[in-house]
C-alpha cells in the first residue's frame, strides 16, 4: 500500500543532552495510557505505530514548526468515517500534545511518477467533532432544531452548534459516541453529508513524508529527524518556537 522510510536509531547516550531528546519508552507508555483513557483498552488493537512527520508554515516572516511525532493505535470499533485509519497521541515539536484522528494516505505509481511521492502522509482531524450538512431547501430553522433535539435526546452529553444560514450543524461529543451520532443523523431526510473537523492552516505549509520509527525504547534526539525544517533553520530563518519536549517525555 505504501512505501515508508525506516530509520535505525542510535540509542547510545550522548555526553550532553540535546533539547530534542525524547525517551521513546515513556512516549509509548504515556501515549498508550492517554489513548486508553479515552477509548478504553478493549476498544483498541494491541501494538502501536510511531511516525515522525516534519512540516513548516512558510507564510510569514517567522516560520511555524509543524513537525510531529505520533503514536498510533488501530481502533477495534468502526469510526464515524472511513477516513479515520488510526487514533493518535501526537506530540508537536513545539511541546503541544493532542489526541487526534489520523488519516494515512499515499501517492503511488503509476498515478505518481516521481518516486519521492510514493510515500506516506499523515493527515489529522480533531476527535469528537464533525460538521453535518443539511439540504438547503426546503429545510427550516424549526426542522434544524428538531434534528438537534433528536440528537440530544439520544446523546445528552453532545454539544450541537447550529449554523442556520448555511444549513449546517457542528456536533461535538465523546469520540466513542460519534459513530452512533453520525449513524443517527444520516437517517434524517434532510441529511446530505458530513465532514470531519480536519486540521487546516492559514498559510502555505511544506511537509516531508512521514518516517516510521521502529524502536520502542532508548533516548532519541528528535531534531535528528528534521528535513524541511532543518533546511530553513540552516538558512537562519527565524522560527516562532524552539524544539520543546515535555518533561513527562524527557529521558
Amino acid at each position: 500500500m505504501r512505501s515508508v522510510v525506516l530509520l535505525t536509531l542510535s540509542l547510545f547516550p550522548s555526553a550532553q543532552a540535546a533539547i530534542g531528546d525524547l525517551d521513546l519508552a515513556k512516549f509509548v507508555s504515556v501515549g498508550t495510557q492517554e489513548l486508553e483513557k479515552i477509548y478504553g483498552a478493549q476498544n483498541l488493537e494491541p501494538g502501536v505505530e510511531i511516525y515522525f512527520q516534519d512540516g513548516v508554515g512558510v507564510g510569514s516572516s517567522k516560520i511555524s514548526d509543524f513537525a510531529t511525532l505520533t503514536l498510533l493505535k488501530k481502533p477495534k470499533f468502526t469510526p464515524e468515517s472511513s477516513a479515520i485509519h488510526r487514533v493518535g497521541y501526537r506530540l508537536e515539536m513545539n511541546g503541544t500534545i493532542q489526541i487526534m484522528n489520523v488519516n494515512m494516505s499515499t501517492c503511488v505509481a503509476p498515478i505518481c511518477q516521481d518516486p519521492k511521492l510514493d510515500s506516506l502522509a499523515l493527515g489529522f482531524a480533531f476527535v469528537g467533532s464533525a460538521v453535518v450538512s443539511l439540504n438547503k431547501a426546503p429545510i427550516t430553522v424549526k426542522e434544524m432544531k428538531q434534528i438537534e433535539a433528536r440528537i440530544m435526546k439520544a446523546y445528552p452529553s453532545a454539544k450541537i452548534t447550529l449554523f442556520e444560514f448555511i444549513f449546517m450543524l457542528q456536533v461535538d461529543a465523546h469520540p466513542l459516541d460519534m459513530p452512533g451520532i453520525i449513524a443517527l443523523v444520516s437517517k434524517e431526510k434532510k441529511f446530505s453529508g458530513f465532514d470531519l473537523n480536519f486540521e487546516t492552516y492559514a498559510y502555505p505549509i511544506e511537509f516531508d513524508p512521514a518516517i516510521e520509527i521502529k524502536q520502542r525504547s532508548g533516548t532519541v534526539d528528535m531534531d535528528k529527524f528534521r528535513g524541511v525544517s532543518k533546511y530553513y533553520k540552516d538558512q537562519g530563518v527565524p522560527f516562532t518556537t524552539e524544539t520543546t519536549i515535555p518533561k513527562i517525555l524527557q529521558p
